[in-house]
């Protein structure tokens, strides 16, 4: 799949989150965040069946909840 080309300069959500490093992924919550991140690590995710990433979301999909990030 070829994704769509974006405006000069303009990154899209992957470009984005692939830049972050750990503090600025947690800065990301409003409270607790690294603590977030890590109980995050209890999930074993399949991201082929489980993770959705377009220009400008990201779907995880849970049994317990649905997770959406949009730009």
């Amino acid at each position: 799949m070829i994704a769509p080309r974006q405006a000069k300069g303009e990154l899209s959500l992957r470009d984005r989150l692939s830049r972050l490093n750990y503090l600025q992924a947690c800065s990301l919550f409003e409270s607790d965040g690294a603590a977030l991140i890590r109980s995050g690590g209890k999930y074993e995710i399949r991201v082929d069946a489980q993770v959705t990433l377009g220009e400008d979301r990201l779907v995880l999909r849970l049994a317990e909840a649905e997770v959406t990030i949009r730009l």
